[in-house]
């Protein structure tokens, strides 16, 4: 009982000194605090480790990624993300290719090539099994795009026994280009954020198109993969400027899915996720500190917004729901806005698969509904009934937040 007790100890001291940084990230001159909590994305260091010194074009710009990747390939075969048991998940799939072909690129790490080669061809239809013919938008959009790649780079990637399911995955990419807009606010993340994955056919991204595209925010909303593809294309400053600062931001060389991070967005779901695991008693002080730098950003109006619909919803109904049972005063407009977006509603309404974890954010932060606030009782309403109908499918594609046990979740909350 002793050693159980003290372990638990060691692994809350190792959580505190982390949300410590985390705290204090701002009066730092690093990136730590943030990135600590940021898990590294394979696909997007393999991206930077592509792009070439123009002042040596035969060398890498970024070797720090490119080392990342040489070092960082699993025992497996795969590079990517693993689920809790260990196992491989979708996301293996395009960030093994997208390693390779990094590789490819200098002609480094043959037998790693040929390890990532015998893995896709050994477990990508267990992998895509267990999705059948429901997979991720974001998925959807890279994982040809890589198939793509890797065979213009030389690579002779077949998928023999999942040909149906890989024929599936196009056609659904093509509905997808000739439905959606390159940039649209009401998908998340627009297909602009995907530019170095779509297709010659798609569209022809010239210099002068890639520039417009590069807004106050970072290039192509904050996705290090695409401007990677950019600067490959344009060689501009703007988008060396970006690459250069997220590099040294990240000194392993393990480049994290979306650079600049929401510092807010992080502590919110730092909070949250204590509070759920039922750690929230050994970080109380912890907690106080991260709500209190969040309310004061709150009401200097320093919240970093997203220009992304999905993604301002599910921060601003988690802030909502954390800063209230606090005690702070938080307007019910903190996150009702897009009641008044009849734009917005209706595409909730028509695509309510893609957003079951914002409306189930959303109707948890109704919970703390004070009376009078009418915009609150019609979120509640809203959200409820489209869960309601989430719950009667047999599969989801989430592209906010992907839950795997979302589902459980709603039928354990009773949605009433």
């Amino acid at each position: 009982m002793e050693n159980s007790s003290s372990s638990i100890q060691a692994l809350v001291s190792r959580i505190k000194e982390r949300v410590t940084h985390l705290i204090n990230g701002n009066n730092s001159n690093n990136y730590i605090g943030v990135q600590s909590f940021v898990s590294p994305s394979a696909y997007d260091t393999a991206w930077l480790a592509m792009v070439a010194d123009p002042r040596q074009p035969g060398e890498p710009m970024f070797k720090a990624c490119l080392d990342w990747v040489l070092d960082n390939q699993n025992p497996s075969g795969f590079w990517g993300q693993t689920d809790w048991e260990g196992f491989p998940t979708i996301d293996s799939l395009p960030a093994t290719l997208a390693c390779m072909i990094a590789l490819k690129t200098w002609n480094l790490g043959h037998q790693h090539i040929q390890k990532g080669m015998a893995f896709i061809s050994a477990h990508a239809a267990i992998i895509l099994k267990d999705y059948g013919n429901s997979f991720p938008r974001w998925f959807t959009i890279i994982f040809p795009g890589m198939i793509e790649l890797a065979k213009k780079a030389g690579m002779e990637v077949s998928f023999l026994h999942e040909i149906e399911q890989i024929n599936g995955i196009f056609d659904e990419r093509s509905k997808i280009l000739q439905r959606e807009q390159i940039i649209d606010k009401y998908e998340h993340p627009p297909l602009l954020s995907y530019l170095e994955a779509l297709p010659s056919w798609y569209c022809s991204f010239d210099e002068e198109s890639i520039v417009s595209s590069l807004n106050e925010d970072g290039p192509v909303f904050q996705s290090p993969s695409a401007a990677a593809y950019a600067f490959i294309v344009t060689g501009h400053d703007r988008c060396m400027a970006y690459l250069q600062t997220l590099v040294q931001a990240c000194k392993s060389g393990a480049i994290p899915p979306m650079y600049p991070v929401d510092e807010d967005f992080i502590k919110i779901c730092t909070v949250d996720q204590l509070q759920r695991l039922g750690l929230s008693g050994y970080f109380n002080e912890e907690i106080k500190q991260l709500l209190e730098q969040v309310y004061r950003n709150y009401k200097n109006q320093q919240t970093a917004k997203l220009n992304i619909v999905p993604a301002n919803l599910f921060r601003d109904s988690l802030a909502f729901r954390l800063l209230r049972m606090q005690g702070y005063h938080v307007s019910p407009w903190r996150f009702c806005w897009f009641l008044s977006d009849e734009i917005a509603v209706a595409h909730i309404c028509n695509n309510f698969q893609k957003f079951s974890s914002v409306l189930y954010s959303i109707y948890r932060a109704t919970d703390l509904m004070f009376q009078g606030e009418m915009e609150l009782q019609d979120a509640r309403l809203l959200s409820r009934a489209l869960l309601e109908e989430y719950l009667t499918l047999g599969s989801t594609n989430d592209d906010i937040l992907m839950w795997p046990n979302l589902r459980n979740m709603v039928l354990c909350y009773k949605i009433t």
